[in-house]
């Protein structure tokens, strides 16, 4: 069947989720079925794995955009080195898919501009079939490829085996794979698998190839076969499409933004194969201008999915918020000499970041990143958001957090406050309220008591990190975020109980002390 439309098939509020699973990965000695929701939060004590974790995602996702260049003027067989497309199946499958062209009723093919026409998989021929799976599979395993060499770069190692995890009892080798929420989109790293199903999904090409299909007879123009090449990229492209941008904010955000010129001298002259976080950090930070629009980012090398519900105004809107709310002032951009320079401004004084507090600091990148380089569907990964904030100010950042996803981001944090997910857990229970309720029960101040904030069940994910003697390592376990939420056996609260018995017993022990007569 095919169907000629200018719309894309329907997609959710934030596209679909990514399921990962990992085995003996650095401090990590078992994380089983974690799925990144639009709200994904990973909470426990340090040197639990949190940070691996958020990396690996991170290394996961700039392979897949690092290995497939733009869809504009694509030459897949010269770029991607596709040795594997051989010239017949090329063939077989173009003159496959002018057959399916030429049984379109003529009024079906009067194409709007840029329409695509959306043809179902099930009406290629199966040798067709078998092409398209063939090169979506080997697509994958080029991305796989790229996945091992961004973790080796990220995690600063020469091999897989140096993030092994090291019990007293044995070594254990990393595992670690990853999945679509339909499982027809699969990667194996530690087998060196990957596959992908192509029943009940389209194949989409535009008017102008459809037309050229039409009135060009596949031996009398052998270029032909580039055209059609590139449409089956850009299709291999929409499978991969699983796998959204992701932009990550580390830990340690102040000292990088106050020492960010020297920093980014010295990274430029050591080995491009390591520090790459840092410099993909410091090359934002360089690459924001004093302009309030998007500059073009040299190194997004995709088409980023559209989402039908809004623009990047709500993201425009979500910076504005971090600062009204959060840090009440505004970081500013300034130009000179070719230097860009931030700045504070909090009523009528005005400071370089350098010279302002550090949750100014802290948070300044986080505001950069939303309103320079973030769009719609993108991912932030935020290291320790709460780093430098006061009680109440992580709790406005926790709803702060919440806004991003009612406006089309996706958010994986890492953090130790409890605040932070008591605060979450009260947006998720929110969902269940009507507005003017929700508004009510929250009463959020300021710009964020302006806006409609929740989190549903279905889009928020809270994993809690804890280390296993039984396992030799870490365990990570979802926290329920329902009515009956609680945060684990070895939580804040805990944690407070023992701090106030520490308390007590030192007063008691004064007391007994000073009724023997001690001063």
């Amino acid at each position: 069947m095919a169907i000629p439309t200018t719309e894309k098939p329907d997609t959710s509020l934030h596209g679909p989720n990514l399921i990962l699973d990992v085995e003996n990965f650095g401090p990590i000695a078992e994380a089983k079925n974690i799925e990144f929701k639009p709200m994904t939060v990973f909470v426990g004590p340090s040197n639990t794995g949190k940070t691996y974790l958020a990396m690996l995602m991170h290394a996961l996702l700039r392979a897949r955009h690092e290995a497939v260049p733009p869809q504009s003027n694509l030459d897949p067989i010269r770029e991607l080195g596709f040795s594997y497309i051989e010239t017949e199946s090329l063939q077989r499958f173009t003159v496959n898919l002018q057959e399916i062209i030429s049984k379109l009723e003529p009024s079906s093919t009067r194409f709007p501009e840029n329409a695509t026409l959306h043809i179902g998989i099930g009406s290629f021929a199966k040798d067709s079939r078998d092409f398209l799976h063939r090169f979506v599979n080997e697509t994958i395993r080029m991305t796989a490829a790229r996945f091992e060499i961004f973790i080796q770069r990220y995690f600063e190692i020469e091999s897989l085996q140096a993030l092994s995890n090291r019990s007293s009892r044995r070594f254990h080798h990393p595992s670690i794979s990853w999945s679509d929420t339909t499982k027809r989109l699969r990667l194996s790293l530690d087998e060196n698998l990957a596959s992908f199903e192509v029943a009940d999904t389209f194949f989409g090409i535009g008017s102008d190839l459809e037309t050229t299909l039409r009135h060009h007879p596949v031996d009398e123009v052998p270029e032909i076969y580039r055209e059609v090449l590139k449409s089956v990229t850009n299709y291999t492209l929409t499978v991969l499409d699983h796998l959204v941008y992701s932009h990550y904010v580390p830990t340690g955000r102040s000292g990088i933004m106050n020492s960010r010129h020297l920093l980014a001298a010295q990274l430029t002259a050591r080995d491009q194969d390591y520090y790459l976080l840092a410099r993909d950090f410091l090359s934002s930070l360089v690459a924001i201008r004093g302009i309030r629009s998007k500059p073009v980012f040299s190194s997004r090398r995709f088409t980023p999915v559209k989402f039908s519900f809004g623009t990047n105004m709500n993201i425009e809107r979500v910076a504005s918020v971090i600062e009204d709310s959060v840090l009440k002032g505004r970081i500013g951009v300034e130009e000179t000499e070719g230097i860009t320079e931030f700045f504070f401004v909090e009523g009528q004084n005005r400071l370089p970041t350098t010279s302002a507090s550090s949750m100014v600091t802290d948070l300044a990148p986080l505001v950069l990143f939303i309103r320079h380089f973030a769009q719609i569907g993108d991912l932030l990964i935020i290291d320790e958001p709460e780093a430098h904030l006061h009680p109440e100010a992580q709790q406005q950042m926790a709803a702060a957090l919440a806004f991003m996803v009612r406006s089309g981001l996706r958010v994986l944090i890492t953090t130790h406050s409890h605040y932070m997910v008591e605060q979450l857990s009260a947006f998720v229970n929110a969902s269940k309220l009507d507005e003017t309720a929700r508004k009510q029960a929250l009463s959020l101040e300021g710009a964020l008591g302006e806006e409609d904030i929740y989190l549903n069940e279905d889009e928020t994910a809270v994993y809690s990190f804890g280390f296993s003697e039984e396992h030799g390592g870490s365990v990570v376990k979802e926290i329920f975020m329902g009515e009956e939420y609680e945060y684990g056996p070895d939580d804040h609260s805990d944690a407070t109980v023992r701090q106030f018995n520490r308390l007590q017993r030192v007063l008691e022990a004064r007391e007994t002390a000073e009724s023997n007569g001690m001063d």
